[in-house]
Parts: structure tokens; sequence; C-alpha cells
């Protein structure tokens, strides 16, 4: 059934590029910006027009309209991130964002490359975010 499940999102919804999956309940609109290789958890809700790359969006997120999750670094190295006084790199120049359960972005934000938004945790609208927040 899931195969069958992505096969229709698929048909409906044009701007769901390569390796994005999309699990029950997850919810998106006609309007749904583009994506590709994401994943998205049971009643995460991306129902604007957003941009969804390289990223992961947990239990019962939501992203506002207008939300980008940017997913390539400027630089020519890989994003790495310093988390609980350990260094780590992630070996890969093109990661948007982790999203954790309950997060939630308000309208036009913007995530830079490999942030990560922790449980219950939210970005204001029209706010830039990076790094891990909290």
């Amino acid at each position: 059934l899931l195969p069958f499940r992505l096969l229709v999102h698929f048909l409906r919804y044009p701007a769901l590029h390569s390796a994005t999956i999309l699990l029950p309940e997850a919810h998106s609109s006609p309007r749904f910006g583009p994506t590709n290789h994401s994943l998205f958890l049971p009643n995460s809700h991306a129902a604007h027009f957003n941009y969804v790359g390289n990223s992961v969006l947990g239990f019962e997120t939501n992203l506002g309209a207008g939300t980008k999750l940017a997913n390539l670094k400027f630089k020519r190295d890989s994003i790495k991130y310093l988390f609980e006084e350990k260094k780590i790199d992630t070996h890969v120049r093109k990661l948007g964002a982790i999203l954790g359960n309950r997060s939630q972005t308000g309208c036009n934000a913007v995530t830079n490359p490999g942030t990560i938004l922790l449980n219950d945790s939210f970005i204001m609208g029209n706010q830039t975010a990076s790094g891990v927040i909290s």
C-alpha cells in the first residue's frame, strides 16, 4: 500500500522530486513547493508553497507558508556541527534541515543548510536560522 500511496502523491503533486517519502498522514497540498530527497514523518504538514531539500520533517511538524529549507552549502567543505562540545562532521555539502517532533516554522522562515530544530522548537516568521535550535 505504501508504494501505491507514493505513486499517487507523485502523480497529484508534480513538485515532489526524486527520493521524497511521505509516510502515512503526512499532509501536503497541490500547491506544495519543490521538494527532493526528503522524508516526511506522520502528521508533518507542508501545506503551502515551500522549498524542502534533503530534509527530515519529524512527527507533527508544520512549515509556515513560504518556508525554505536550504540544502546546499556555498563553501566547498562539508557541513559541521558543534553539539554538546563535540565536533560532528557530516561529510556532505548538501543537507537541508532536520526538524524535531512538533517543531514549527513561521511564514517565510529560512533555514541555512544543516540546521537542526530540536523537538518542540520553532522559528518565527521572516527569520533565518542556522545551527542547532532548541
